[in-house]
């Protein structure tokens, strides 16, 4: 079976990885807009895609409507998987929307769930959820992950599986925000179950189910994101805490890099009104977005 990985950033290339290690019969072909010298990328998008049964996409979100101008020439049956957290940076969709418009007549998925690249670059377990309305279509990429250390769980909420990967981004930044203000253990859970509560409504008013965050993608994703050392989004947040803003000096000559989080506060806004309702989402806008003073506004929403 042919896999085409389009977009070989960390986790394309992690994906890469954790199916060619599987050592099955399987012809992985990668591709990307730049060369990396990986072995298996090809020069052009339509050698990767020339016979493909399951096509992942892993590329950055702000590209992901533009990077389907490449995909012409995906075969008629093959799966479609998104593997990209986010909005499309032109149109505010979501990938599985866009996809839904561009490949009417394709099998479609959409990949999410706590997967930090540098985790499953060495090999540490865990699983994921596939989402797809075809469930006979999802049981292929599910057997294809089948003895590796990503384990999938099917679901066909795909609305939510989307969304849940979006959100919880922007809730991270609440959590290590409150540890930045070394405001304690007890005050961050209090945070995190304000965010459970508040992503819950958001999916049962955008057309999704709240059940669907006891998945993979929703509780198990949060929780990686909102508490690991290694989530960009929750060093983020601390940092602010701690009084550093975007462009600042960290350790070592790094510096404070903005995140997918900040960046979709107004997208999620943009894509459903209400969400300025909820209490901590509009307490991490107005610290993020605002400057407003941060331990004042997280203890009101709190």
């Amino acid at each position: 079976m042919k896999i085409a990985i389009i977009g070989f950033g960390r986790f394309g290339k992690a994906l890469a990885n954790i199916l060619e290690a599987k050592k099955e019969t399987h012809e992985i072909c990668v591709w990307d807009i730049a060369e990396t010298g990986d072995r298996r990328q090809v020069k052009k998008c339509e050698e990767a895609l020339l016979g493909a049964e399951i096509v992942l996409i892993a590329v950055p979100s702000t590209f992901f409507g533009e990077s389907l101008k490449n995909l012409s020439c995906v075969p008629k049956n093959a799966m479609i998987a998104s593997c990209t957290k986010g909005f499309d940076g032109k149109t505010n969709k979501l990938p599985i929307e866009i996809l839904k418009q561009a490949f009417p007549k394709n099998p479609l998925g959409v990949l999410s769930g706590p997967m930090l690249s540098e985790e499953l670059g060495e090999g540490l377990p865990t699983k994921a959820t596939f989402a797809s309305t075809s469930k006979k279509d999802a049981e292929k990429v599910i057997r294809m992950f089948k003895g590796t250390n990503l384990a999938l769980e099917y679901s066909k909420d795909i609305k939510s599986v989307s969304l849940l990967g979006i959100l919880k981004n922007v809730y991270a930044l609440g959590t290590g925000l409150s540890d930045g203000l070394s405001l304690g253990s007890n005050f961050r859970s209090c945070v995190a179950l304000r965010a459970v509560k508040e992503m819950k409504e958001i999916l049962s008013e955008t057309g999704g189910k709240k059940e669907s965050f006891m998945t993979y993608a929703g509780l198990s994703d949060f929780l990686t994101t909102a508490y690991s050392p290694k989530s960009r989004n929750y060093q983020y947040g601390r940092a602010w805490g701690e009084g550093k803003k975007a462009g600042d000096n960290l350790a070592e000559g790094a510096y404070l890099e903005l995140v997918e989080g900040v960046d979709n506060i107004a997208r999620i806004k943009k894509y459903t009104r209400r969400a300025s309702e909820k209490p901590l989402f509009r307490a991490i806008e107005n610290i993020f977005m605002k400057n407003k003073e941060p331990k004042k506004e997280l203890l009101k929403a709190v």
